[in-house]
């Protein structure tokens, strides 16, 4: 068999396996698809989720830290730890975690840089992260980057895109679209 052959029949036969994993409550997770290279077989997700974030209140889901009286609140610092919801209402399943830091690093007008981790905590990706990085200049829509991941999503790249659903006084709900390829390359053996 040619390599072209073996690549193909690899491709198609693991497409076929992956479609049998994903559990049928996992409404969220939109489409898959593999490419056999020559280091790993790379994948392709679509998750269509989304963020809640509380920024006040009894049980507020970043805090800030280091405020700012500086212009545009420039140096500001929060720290994130929002809930990543399967659906668009509050009380919906959390599928996993926003975990990290912003930063507003605009002089002239509010930037925010934004890094977190995205820590799955449901049954189809339990464990496995990625990592997400970008700036935010309010309002909505925002795209950043997804630079890396571990577990089901090993060598992550792709882009997270988000927009305002819905916006209640320091209780926001946004809409996230990711589109990420990453490689099922397994977990390495300690020594």
């Amino acid at each position: 068999m040619t390599n072209l052959s073996l690549s193909l029949f690899l491709s198609l036969s693991l497409s076929l396996c992956v479609s049998h994993l994903i559990p049928a409550n996992a409404t969220y997770f939109k489409s898959s698809s593999n490419l056999v290279t020559g280091c790993c077989v790379q994948n392709e997700a679509n998750l269509h989720l989304y963020l809640k974030q509380i920024g006040a209140g009894p049980n507020p889901n970043q805090v800030i830290p280091v405020n700012s009286v500086l212009k545009n609140s420039f140096g500001m610092i929060a720290i994130n730890d929002w809930d990543i919801l399967e659906g668009p209402d509050p009380g919906s399943k959390v599928v996993a975690r926003a975990q990290g830091i912003h930063v507003q690093c605009g002089q002239n007008k509010a930037r925010w840089f934004v890094n977190f981790n995205m820590l799955f905590e449901d049954d189809r990706f339990n464990g496995s992260t990625l990592e997400v990085r970008g700036a935010w200049e309010p309002p909505f829509p925002v795209e950043w980057a997804i630079v890396g991941g571990t577990g089901e999503f090993t060598l992550a790249q792709g882009i997270l895109s988000g927009t305002d659903l819905s916006v209640d006084g320091t209780r926001r709900i946004l809409e996230l679209f990711i589109h990420v390829f990453y490689c099922a390359i397994g977990k390495p053996e300690m020594v």
